[in-house]
């Protein structure tokens, strides 16, 4: 694929910000690999699948991408689209060394035109390289305080015994402790089923009135 880090399509804060981790987990993981500490490899891919990007991207971009009800902008749809592309391919690579035949089908299939001109998976010169993918150091802040913010509205509703999809009706964000939520509030609001939101003194999360819920 083309190289992330000078994809200008790629412009969503929470689209950079697991770009940033990649490029991290694949510093990570070729570091580890130099040093024949194979298991920090595997490690490293791990944590970035199941956490950064299963756990946490897959869930925080899902309505941006399929974008049923037509609220999302195309270039913010695009973005994720082609950060799922440029992540794929990534993960893949990552996991090529320790689970060669799964990976060579998929990379097969998915990357068709890249794997007719590249050839293999496992051909030299197929290890993702932490350049080619960009490295924001304020989406990387961003991206964390969008999750810490997830993380307390999951938290509100766990205490109060609802879903994790029942709606919140208006989720106050405390201006000292996110001054610039622009590029990640629409993600977090589709993921915490948040309806409006608004700057105050402190955070706080109004869950929506059972009959509103319905």
């Amino acid at each position: 694929p083309t190289t992330a880090a000078t994809d200008a399509a790629v412009t969503e804060g929470f689209d950079r910000w697991i770009l940033s981790r990649l490029a991290g987990t694949i510093v990570r993981a070729t570091a580890a690999f130099r040093n024949y500490e194979y298991a920090d490899a595997l490690d490293a891919a791990n944590q970035f699948f199941w956490a950064d990007f299963c756990d946490n991207y897959l869930e925080l971009i899902k309505k941006r991408v399929y974008n049923e009800d037509g609220s999302t902008s195309a270039s913010a749809q695009q973005s994720a689209v082609r950060t799922l592309y440029y992540v794929l391919d990534g993960i893949l690579k990552l996991y090529a060394p320790f689970t060669p035949h799964v990976t060579e089908e998929l990379y097969s299939h998915i990357f068709a035109d890249s794997y007719a001109t590249k050839g293999s998976l496992h051909a030299m010169g197929q290890w993702p390289k932490a350049g080619d993918y960009m490295h924001d150091s304020a989406a990387m802040a961003a991206g964390n305080d969008a999750l810490a913010l997830l993380a307390f509205i999951r938290e509100v509703k766990s205490k109060a015994s609802v879903s994790i999809k029942f709606p919140v009706s208006n989720l106050i964000l405390g201006s000292t402790s996110f001054a610039s939520p622009e590029g990640w509030i629409a993600d977090v609001c589709a993921a915490g089923n948040v309806r409006h939101w608004e700057f105050g003194d402190d955070t706080d999360v109004k869950l929506a009135d059972e009959a509103d819920a319905a």
